[in-house]
């Protein structure tokens, strides 16, 4: 992940932990409801967390009864917050860059990585690395920006009074970096379609146990009417895989 990136930007971190914690955002109801439903047991588990931000999935884990868990992140401002809301002894942080971070072989039963990945440049070596830092069996899950999303900046159609009313898709097949803005910053993504991510993990030897685009049910829609635009398109893929 280049260090031009605003992961590293104070007043892009103090937007982002601010969405995050907002209600009526997507990412809690869809994409970490989804992931969590995807777990293992995590009691007496090691866990890893790649691409961890301020730490959410670490707590998350202890609070569950793993027993050993790391998070990674290149973003210093991201592992500060990170700290500051952690207060679990079985947690570690670690800066790094998880675009070449060296791992060490059979040491996690689980990885995680929540909406990270679209950021890596070369998707098989970090495949590779993930496998090889699995014990046998070990599972791995994650999410990404949905394909559909990453193919192009912007594909929302409105109405006449502005609202979103579907999207457009378009160089869905040409893969590859794509420049865009995200919180007014400036943001590298790297579009891939679902089969390549598939692929890719079979490519390795990964097993591929669940795969999930989800979107509103009826009963989010019913508590926040604001995410009926979600139903447009699936916001996030999320695969499930094992490393046997």
């Amino acid at each position: 992940m280049p260090l031009k990136s605003p992961f590293q930007d104070s007043r892009f971190i103090a937007r982002y932990l601010s969405l995050r914690q907002q209600e009526g955002n997507p990412t809690e109801p869809l994409d970490k409801r989804t992931i969590r439903a995807l777990l293992p047991a995590l009691s007496g588990r090691s866990v890893l967390d790649l691409g961890c931000g301020w730490g959410d999935f670490c707590r998350y884990a202890a609070a569950n009864g793993a027993a050993k868990v790391v998070g990674i992140d290149f973003s210093e401002g991201m592992l500060e917050a990170a700290h500051k809301h952690t207060h679990q002894s079985n947690i570690k942080y670690i800066l790094d860059d998880i675009e070449d971070v060296v791992l060490p072989a059979q040491e996690f039963d689980l990885v995680h990585s929540d909406l990270t990945i679209h950021y890596i440049s070369d998707l098989s070596a970090l495949l590779r690395r993930i496998h090889k830092t699995l014990t046998p069996g070990g599972r791995f899950i994650f999410s990404v920006e949905h394909p559909i999303k990453t193919a192009q900046d912007d594909g929302w159609i409105l109405d006449s009074k502005g609202l979103k009313q579907a999207w457009r898709l378009d160089a869905y097949g040409q893969e590859g970096a794509r420049a865009t803005k995200w919180l007014e910053f400036p943001i590298t993504k790297y579009h891939r379609k679902v089969e390549t991510y598939l692929s890719a993990l079979l490519e390795v030897s990964f097993r591929v146990t669940a795969v999930k685009e989800p979107q509103p049910t009826s009963d989010d829609l019913a508590r926040l009417p604001s995410m009926q635009y979600e139903t447009a398109r699936p916001p996030f893929l999320i695969v499930a895989a094992s490393s046997s």
